[in-house]
């Protein structure tokens, strides 16, 4: 099952989102990651707490605490099967071990966990250093992960053991198309496409990304054209995913190109693919809505993009108040409902007047 959109999304519905929700379950902690699952029901949150929690949309309400004081707790991802997740450890190695000697196997081992009954399902081992990114297929039962081990590691959520792995030092965010067919890996300056089913082979895109900004996340859009790459300098870049050219930098009013001066920055899409919601390098406090329903993109076929054929920067159409810094955000996918995340959590509604 994907997580297809069924949400109803225009401007007039993003202009009107304010909050109407706030968890403080991770107990002024600061939160990491946030999930929906298919359905749209559920949202968890890890946080640095060590914690995952699970709410229900549909009730607006905190549901289950998990506890992972032993392992930490970071990136932590739905998979398609009930109310089981993926998440990464973020125990450090003890004194006097060494990754080298397979310390690390244990200590970064990536855990499924069954949030109902608090039970792990299956241990995936092989990363030997820190996890740092991690996104499930949209469509089957297989994951992705990136480590600083300089290794993207492919698996079958059957099998404990990484089914394939592909040579990438410095990768930042992975993401899948929607089809869960095309593989994205990316780094600080360069996007590269793979066939998950033939990553041996290299990628089929392999291209430079100007800027050199770090990345926080990688996202494609509902149709699988274009990849948003968000990056730390809070000027988040729109891929062709076709050709890997870029259509256009998001920024708001006075955000700087060259900088690293934002210590946020956190984007994703609707799911209708049409427009992105970003937090404000410039202004914390204030979500900022781009909208692309004009952007210009390839099919890779006959129809091409030119240079011009798009703004090469879009500037935000409406700027919505925060009640925090939205370090993280993520739109549920059936619902029109947005979260956001500080050292709490905050569901966003439209509220028409």
């Amino acid at each position: 099952m994907s997580k297809s959109s069924t949400a109803a999304v225009d401007l007039r519905a993003l202009r009107a989102l304010a909050p109407t929700k706030h968890f403080s379950y991770h107990h002024q902690a600061s939160v990491t990651s946030l999930d929906f699952d298919d359905s749209g029901q559920y949202l968890i949150s890890a946080g640095v707490d060590q914690s995952i929690q699970l709410y229900d949309v549909h009730k607006g309400a905190h549901h289950r605490d998990v506890q992972s004081q032993k392992y930490g707790a970071h990136l932590a991802r739905f998979t398609h099967q009930g109310l089981n997740c993926l998440y990464a450890s973020t125990a450090q190695i003890s004194a006097g071990a060494s990754a080298d000697n397979g310390a690390g196997t244990d200590t970064h081992q990536i855990r499924l966990l069954n949030l109902e009954n608090k039970q792990y399902v299956r241990y995936f081992k092989g990363h030997h250093h820190q996890v740092t990114a991690l996104e499930v297929n949209p469509v089957h039962d297989r994951f992705i992960s990136a480590s600083v081990d300089g290794r993207v590691k492919l698996w079958d959520l059957r099998s404990s053991h990484d089914v394939g792995a592909v040579s990438a030092p410095g990768a930042q965010a992975l993401g899948y198309d929607p089809q869960g067919q095309v593989m994205a890996v990316a780094s600080v300056d360069s996007l590269r496409l793979y066939d998950p089913r033939q990553c041996e082979r290299g990628p089929f895109l392999d291209t430079t990304i100007a800027g050199g900004a770090s990345l926080t996340r990688l996202e494609f859009s509902n149709t699988g054209k274009t990849v948003l790459l968000v990056t730390a300098s809070g000027n988040h870049l729109v891929v062709d995913a076709f050709t890997g050219a870029v259509l256009t930098r998001l920024a708001a009013p006075g955000a700087d190109f060259s900088g690293f001066h934002y210590p946020t920055a956190s984007a994703t899409w609707s799911p209708c693919g049409k427009y992105v919601l970003a937090a404000s390098a410039t202004a914390p406090t204030e979500l900022h809505v781009f909208d692309l329903t004009r952007l210009r993109t390839s099919d890779g076929g006959v129809r091409t993009v030119k240079p011009d054929d798009n703004s090469e920067v879009t500037a935000p159409v409406a700027s919505l108040p925060s009640p925090h810094i939205a370090k993280v955000v993520a739109f549920d996918p059936k619902l029109m409902v947005l979260a956001s995340a500080d050292n709490s959590v905050v569901l966003w509604q439209p509220q028409f007047d």
